[in-house]
């Protein structure tokens, strides 16, 4: 078998599963030179079979460490990662990792220059070298770059940048506080580029999380902190300290992102308590910015956890009210540009597809009365009711409210279907007046024809 460069593009390109255990050895054996190999070896080096053959290759180690070292970038990631599969817990394979692949004496490795803080490439060698060094050397020692590379970031905040801010904190510290106190400076900076720093985040400390969110849960709850807790406690068992710290926040905002994360990949660990803490924050933080964000928690636990949804519906229905109210406007004014009111007839339309098996009915029937006269006191206001686009924008969840209300024919009981259920809710006891009875008269004729035309 050859080993050009082109045999190691068709290499890299296989599948995982293509390459046996045989072949994966002597395409190992035969690599003469590890640039042209690197991409290849750093993919296979996390698959379960592939890691043992190349750390027992003394030869291809040895590349490995001085490619990485002229700046390979494929190098330094496959170096990472066989730092990160023998080091992590282990200080004593890894001294005798060193010693056979650098063949020098561990005490070589106890300072590291700094590099210039543009020279991104270096900075990524030398902490890679730094994190090994470590394991190595109990006084391990290097000169300290983090504080002016974090100075250089904050001077011209980018995400690659942020990403080595983290790592050369991470390279340069065991101590998890400055390690976090550096995360809150680069989130801060950069809020729309978290899922980077996440997994930045996610790898400094693998094997360490549960610790790193007992520290971060002691800072100040900031939107900043508040986003670090949700990244590492996707990856922990610590999720309900993380849950616990941000619901005792002083801001209400970062506590609804935090627990759009939380319902999207871990909603199994909510409890009743969190939600019941969580509905009075959403009812005093809704305002036009917080809007859509609060209608995708509440879309997302309808989903997830529509037995906490279920279990607190008077709370709903008094969000629901707010909500409408957040979606008025002077009639002056023209219709806001936003898409509030599609994700709030989507929200609605969420609400009553939640079923429960001990339930045939959604016990949100009941008090669906009560959502639509919220709605048609909102939208019969004189002067700051709803356009017409935006009672249009509402009707799909207004109709699948009216779908339920009427499910076995309970609303015949009060005059023309549906027509009478608002009454005891105080229909037409708003500033609407006589208004909102004809919006709801409106309401129930327009869901009546929408059914026989196939659209309720």
């Amino acid at each position: 078998m050859t080993t050009s460069s082109l045999d190691y593009y068709i290499l890299t390109n296989c599948p995982p599963t293509y390459l046996n255990r045989k072949t994966k050895a002597h395409a190992i054996e035969s690599t003469e030179e590890v640039a042209p190999a690197a991409p290849w070896l750093s993919r296979i080096v996390t698959e379960g079979d592939s890691v043992g053959l190349i750390l027992r290759n003394n030869k291809v180690l040895r590349q490995v460490v001085e490619v990485a070292a002229d700046g390979n970038e494929a190098a330094i990631s496959l170096f990472a990662k066989l730092i990160n599969l023998v080091a992590l817990g282990k200080p004593s394979p890894v001294a005798k990792f060193f010693s056979v692949i650098m063949r020098k004496e561990v005490q070589d490795v106890k300072t590291l220059p700094a590099p210039a803080v543009d020279d991104l490439d270096a900075i990524d060698t030398r902490n890679v070298l730094c994190a090994a060094g470590r394991w190595l050397v109990e006084s391990h020692q290097t000169a300290r770059l983090g504080p002016r590379l974090c100075s250089a970031f904050l001077s011209h905040p980018e995400p690659r940048l942020a990403r080595c801010v983290l790592e050369t904190f991470a390279s340069e510290t065991t101590d998890m506080r400055h390690i976090i106190a550096a995360a809150m400076i680069v989130y801060r900076a950069l809020p729309d580029h978290s899922a980077n720093l996440d997994t930045a985040l996610q790898s400094i400390f693998e094997g360490r999380i549960t610790e790193a969110i007992s520290c971060g849960v002691n800072f100040d709850r900031s939107s900043a902190c508040l986003r670090i807790l949700a990244a590492l406690c996707m990856r922990c068992s610590a999720l309900r300290d993380a849950i616990d710290a941000s619901l005792s926040s002083s801001a209400d905002d970062p506590i609804i992102k935090f627990f759009e994360r939380i319902i999207e990949d871990k909603a199994f660990a909510l409890q009743h308590n969190d939600v019941v803490r969580l509905f009075p924050i959403i009812t005093r933080s809704l305002d036009h910015q917080s809007l859509n964000s609060n209608i995708d928690v509440l879309i997302s636990l309808s989903r997830r956890r529509p037995d906490l949804i279920l279990a607190n519906l008077p709370e709903v229905v008094d969000i629901l009210s707010i909500m409408f109210k957040t979606l008025q406007r002077s009639r002056k004014l023209p219709s806001p540009a936003g898409d509030e009111p599609q994700r709030l007839s989507r929200l609605l339309v969420a609400l009553t597809q939640m079923r429960l098996k001990t339930h045939e009915t959604s016990p949100l029937a009941k008090h669906i009365p009560a959502i639509l006269v919220a709605y048609v006191r909102a939208a019969a206001d004189l002067h700051v009711g709803y356009t017409p686009s935006v009672r249009r924008d509402l009707e799909p969840g207004l109709y699948a409210l009216c779908n339920l209300a009427t499910t076995g024919g309970r609303a015949h009981a009060r005059g023309r279907e549906g027509e009478g259920l608002g009454t005891p809710f105080g229909l037409g006891e708003g500033p609407g007046g006589d208004g909102e009875r004809e919006l709801w008269a409106d309401l129930w004729q327009n869901w009546s024809k929408s059914r026989y035309m196939g659209q309720g």
